[in-house]
């Protein structure tokens, strides 16, 4: 692609930004990175780079690829190829930490996918040239297909269960919905209201209750984390109260049964 028009290549280096940025957000999300500030809104956080935010820490990787893609165009053969090997390799190298969700390691990661796809929209690689790129698509391709069939079956096999019934232990909890979470986190969550304001310890001895009647009613893969969201929302309240979550109730697997942890606290 020939970039030398100066407004076609501020565009290109523009869609380079927003996608980055975008992409960034996204995975923060779904991979449930830390928010610097203990905010709940962590999309924005980490795609916006401004402010005192993990944001600001994408320039750095943003700037060095994207003036680098858009300058592509006019390297020489070896030199464009020596760009997709390093990004290639230093992203294989970082994926090695993402069970730990360094915020800042995050965008590195992104901005090197994003500029090594760019590279062979702007570049195609030549076939005569490259005689390795043939069986390394193929390869590429077939992984890509293997990878989404599976995602597929996953999905398939581990769809949120039917709520059998709403109200449980005599109308004190309401079990609201179930949600399987399939990708990164294998996760699986009951959102449920607590209509009834009681102590923090009488509170965990009832959801710890609740927890195994849950769990045996709603048999899942042991493989999941599977966790309880208690919401305080009482059958009877004042006209300024706004339903709050108290906590969670967390199972873990032991060798002969489960354990069920509970952390909850009310508001004062």
């Amino acid at each position: 692609m020939n970039l030398n028009n100066y407004w076609l290549r501020s565009l290109v280096f523009l869609m380079f930004v927003i996608s980055a940025c975008l992409l960034s957000g996204y995975i923060a999300v779904e991979l449930r990175y830390p928010s610097l500030w203990g905010t709940t809104d962590v999309f924005t956080e980490y795609a916006l780079p401004i402010g005192l935010t993990w944001g600001l820490v994408h320039w750095p990787s943003m700037l060095i690829l994207g003036i680098s893609l858009v300058t592509l165009p006019k390297w020489s053969t070896q030199k464009v190829r020596g760009f997709r090997t390093v990004c290639g390799v230093i992203f294989l190298l970082l994926l090695l930490e993402l069970d730990n969700k360094i915020p800042f390691l995050l965008y590195p990661k992104v901005d090197l996918v994003l500029a090594l796809m760019g590279s062979l929209v702007l570049v195609p690689p030549n076939r005569n040239d490259n005689p390795i790129l043939t069986p390394v698509i193929l390869i590429a391709s077939l992984l890509l297909a293997v990878g989404a069939g599976y995602w597929g079956v996953l999905h398939w096999q581990h769809q949120p269960p039917q709520i059998i019934q709403q109200e449980l232990q005599g109308g004190l909890f309401r079990l609201q919905g179930i949600h399987v979470d399939n990708d990164y986190r294998k996760e699986m969550m009951f959102e449920v209201d607590l209509k009834k304001s009681l102590s923090e310890s009488e509170t965990c001895t009832y959801a710890k209750g609740l927890a195994e009647t849950l769990f045996h009613d709603y048999p899942f893969d042991n493989d999941y984390r599977k966790e309880i969201v208690i919401t305080l929302n009482p059958s009877t309240v004042v006209a300024d109260f706004k339903p709050y979550e108290l906590g969670v109730v967390t199972v873990e697997m032991m060798e002969d049964a489960a354990k069920f942890h509970c952390y909850v606290k009310y508001r004062n």
